[in-house]
């Protein structure tokens, strides 16, 4: 009897899964595409790493057509693996916009699948798991990401905190005998997919990390060999990305960072109607100092009711009404200072932050300002609430009403999920109803943001054609890219140098050959795009292209032997783990 009611749930389990999935991508499953905030930047990605695969450049660095030609480096600064799922799809000939939408069901498929397992592991209940997945999976903020931001990185990086929250859980408070390798796994993985989709995420989610290693020191220090060992695992698995990162960085005064220099992002923090807003709507913009126009940042009604069930336990804990066991006081504290790092993110979040004191151009300020608009910390109070409100439920469920708690277990689940389908139905029609214009084309690989473009650069005067700039008697003709090469022919009849614009950015590693094989030296120009002199005499094809350095090779050798590592050992430990059951 009791296999038949597991098999029954488990069963139940699976449908509301895909149920969720379903219910998350909808509007990916017209024939079309709705056009968000960000969405033809990660069009442009999307066709930029078919072009480049296509061009044999593995792993791609360097959008060598973008920007009119100039060459762009998105893919160096911005994680971008999962990305090329579309990317194959694409060069197998299916359009980019279809592309993208298999890309948003895939992301949400496997994100219930990491959100069961990780709240599987942490609340020890499926039922629970499923409560939290499906709150998770349809809040507010992480549907409005995909369907009204575009935000590709970010809500492909929310899928994978679960399994970060989850990872660190199991390094500081459960016991295993599978080996050191088995036991920081989850967070080798939650993290690394963290660093490969979006790094802002990861800096925020880090941030909220660090604030809760501190107030748990002694455990942290109990455990700081794993912690270590962890650390060392995630940056040898994500060196290939890492590396030619901070390289790139540390080379360039981007636009991204010179935009925000002495800015107040404060004006673009929310308000309570927003943070603690009921429906969200498939609609809006960036507003500055008002949340008119701005409904697709409401949390959801979901969110605020977990909120309201964790101030209740919290109210409870606080006058003594429910006391517990001391593994119950133990996650009591550790689940309440989840609830203050929720809080705080929420109030990160908003306008009433003094953001303002972060406005100088220091290094602690850029850092501070480098999450570019505060609402992304709502992502943070998402995960906050769900956890919160999912452990604070359970426990009422557990103290009141014990011996019917599988049934209400149930209940609760069923209550939420109808909550989370009107929620995401009023912000499905709302989409629908206002934003009519729906993107059936290609996107172009010319457009791009213009975030990593050196600070500078004057978008109005990009010059997409080779000409004469300093010479006499000298033929310049473009003859365009051939995979990665562009291809210059130079005729320089005169008997003085002269001085043929590149028209390709000023990025590190960009080499110029001639067809004999001899290098020629790049300058800048005051307008950040590369210059060459010729010799007099000179006729010949002039070779410009990207060449990846060696010390970023080696970095990706790193993350190959740390990835090849890791499964080693793990499935050494797999194996004796079974010889021992044996």
């Amino acid at each position: 009897m009791k296999r038949l009611i597991n098999y029954r749930e488990n069963i139940i389990c699976a449908f509301l899964l895909l149920s969720v999935a379903f219910i998350a991508s909808l509007p990916a499953f017209r024939n079309g595409i709705y056009n968000g905030f960000d969405l033809w930047f990660h069009m442009g990605r999307i066709e930029s790493i078919a072009t480049e695969l296509s061009n044999g450049q593995f792993p791609v660095r360097y959008e060598t057509e973008s920007w009119y030609g100039n060459g762009y480096i998105s893919t160096t600064m911005y994680g971008n693996i999962l990305l090329y799922i579309p990317a194959i799809m694409h060069l197998l000939g299916l359009a980019t916009y279809r592309c993208y939408n298999l890309y948003v069901i895939m992301i949400n498929i496997l994100g219930v699948a990491i959100c069961f397992y990780s709240f599987g592991r942490l609340f020890k209940d499926k039922v629970w798991a499923l409560f939290a997945s499906l709150s998770y999976m349809l809040a507010g903020y992480y549907i409005a990401n995909i369907y009204v931001r575009a935000a590709a990185g970010e809500y492909t990086a929310t899928i994978f905190i679960p399994l970060v929250v989850y990872g660190l859980y199991r390094i500081l408070y459960e016991d295993s005998d599978k080996g050191i390798i088995a036991r920081i796994l989850p967070l080798v993985i939650g993290a690394s997919g963290l660093i490969e989709t979006h790094v802002l995420t990861t800096y925020m989610v880090a941030m909220m990390v660090m604030v809760y290693l501190l107030i748990f020191i002694k455990d942290t220090w109990a455990h700081i060999k794993e912690l270590l060992i962890s650390l060392l695992a995630i940056l040898g698995v994500n060196a290939f990305f890492i590396f030619p990162f901070l390289d790139s960085y540390t080379s360039y005064t981007f636009r991204a960072g010179q935009t925000t220099v002495g800015v107040n992002i404060q004006k673009y923090g929310l308000y309570l109607d927003q943070i603690f807003g009921l429906f969200p709507e498939g609609s809006g913009g960036r507003a500055e100092w008002s949340s008119k126009g701005e409904e697709s940042s409401r949390i959801g009604i979901v969110q605020v009711m977990l909120f309201l069930i964790m101030t209740a336990f919290i109210i409870m804990l606080i006058s003594k009404r429910y006391m517990g066991d001391d593994r119950d006081k133990d996650n009591s504290k550790r689940i309440t200072v989840v609830y203050i790092i929720g809080i705080l993110a929420a109030w990160l979040s908003s306008a009433f932050f003094p953001w303002w004191i972060f406005s100088g151009d220091n290094a602690f300020s850029n850092i501070m300002r480098g999450v570019q608009y505060p609402s992304r910390y709502l992502v943070i109070q998402t995960m906050a609430w769900t956890l919160c409100g999912t452990y604070a439920l359970k426990k009422l469920c557990e103290i009141k009403f014990d011996e019917h708690l599988k049934k209400l277990s149930w209940l609760a689940t069923f209550l939420m999920f109808i909550l989370a389908v009107l929620q995401t139905g009023i912000f499905m029609y709302t989409l629908s109803c206002r934003n009519l214009s729906v993107q059936t084309i290609e996107g172009h690989e010319s457009i791009a943001d213009d975030l990593y473009l050196i600070s500078g650069v004057d978008m109005d005067k990009i010059e997409s054609e080779a000409r004469l700039i300093d010479g006499v008697d000298c033929q310049v003709t473009d003859l365009g890219y051939s995979g990665m090469t562009r291809q210059i022919a130079i005729n320089n009849q005169s008997k003085e140098e002269a001085t043929v614009l590149i028209p390709v950015f000023c990025y590190k590693y960009i080499e110029a050959n001639s067809t004999s094989g001899q290098k020629y030296e790049l300058a800048p120009t005051n307008s950040y795009q590369y210059c060459v002199i010729v010799e007099p005499g000179f006729s010949d094809i002039m070779l410009i292209r990207f060449k990846e350095p060696v010390s970023w090779r080696i970095a990706e050798i790193i993350s190959v032997i740390s990835i090849a590592l890791i499964v080693l050992i793990f499935s050494a430990n797999v194996r004796k783990s079974k010889s021992l059951l044996i």
